[in-house]
């Protein structure tokens, strides 16, 4: 049903379920994309292609794969931050659409963050590029094994996970008032940011909610990308987890940056 079920707003569970088949889909065409373009390619091919629907799901998907696909950590981290880049233009994308006035509050953060992304895939692939002209490179290839893209029970776990998060979140607004909209906006952005960003798009119709509407919107963009960095540490390899955590740190950091600076420059 695409009504929302329960209390405190309740939960929509076609949203919820969408996001899940997303992983799913991700996890097809990563397997598509490796078996026609290789491991290295495919992997960024997948992440491009999910970072329009659900950059949490490319996390997932990629850090399930980092442990199976040995030695292309690289890749599969550069393909997190693809999407990762794509997702902070699509809250831009969603607030424009619905409140063009609320850019002012957003986009110098989410763009930074996103131009971050984008520069690390860029160093990224110029070290695979380095590393293939190095004699160790000349070496055979490691061979690695497909996980089975359809797994059915992490996907429902997800989308579980995404349910209850996206209600704890609710109940924290709802109990805590004015301050709570950017605690539960933090709570369910750790797995779904566009639903904040149309919410809190749809609020700062007020000018004067301005200002805390972008806060939450920018709260959940940062809690979506700690989510991804603790995905990476829970169910990557070592090397995976390492890259992701670095460069999602990097994201955070350039948008929080940012964001200081310009609100030193124009206080509210």
């Amino acid at each position: 049903p695409d009504t929302p079920i329960g209390p405190y707003g309740g939960v929509n569970l076609r949203q919820i379920w969408l996001v899940a088949i997303a992983l799913a889909a991700v996890s097809m065409i990563g397997y598509g994309a490796i078996r026609y373009f290789g491991a290295a390619y495919g992997n960024l091919l997948a992440a491009l292609a999910g970072g329009l629907v659900s950059s949490t799901a490319v996390a997932v998907a990629n850090a399930r794969r980092s442990d199976a696909e040995s030695g292309h950590a690289l890749m599969l981290a550069a393909g997190v931050s693809i999407a990762s880049g794509i997702s902070y233009l699509r809250i831009v994308a969603v607030t424009a659409a619905i409140n063009p006035a609320l850019l002012r509050a957003v986009a110098p953060a989410l763009v930074a963050a996103s131009i971050i992304a984008g520069g690390a895939v860029i160093v990224l692939l110029a070290r695979r590029a380095r590393g293939e002209g190095s004699p160790q490179a000349k070496k055979p290839a490691e061979k690695f094994t497909l996980k089975n893209p359809f797994s059915f029970w992490p996907v429902v776990a997800f989308a579980v996970f995404l349910g209850a998060v996206s209600l704890l979140g609710k109940i924290a607004a709802d109990a805590l008032g004015a301050g709570g909209v950017i605690g539960g906006a933090a709570l369910i952005g750790f797995a779904d940011v566009d639903s904040v960003a149309l919410s809190m798009s749809n609020l700062a119709l007020d000018p004067a909610q301005r200002v805390p509407a972008g806060i939450a919107i920018l709260a959940a963009a940062a809690s979506n990308t700690l989510t991804k960095a603790a995905i990476a540490a829970a169910f990557g390899s070592r090397a995976f987890a390492f890259l992701t955590i670095a460069l999602s740190c990097g994201a955070l950091a350039a948008a929080g940056l940012v964001l200081m600076l310009d609100m030193a420059a124009n206080p509210a």
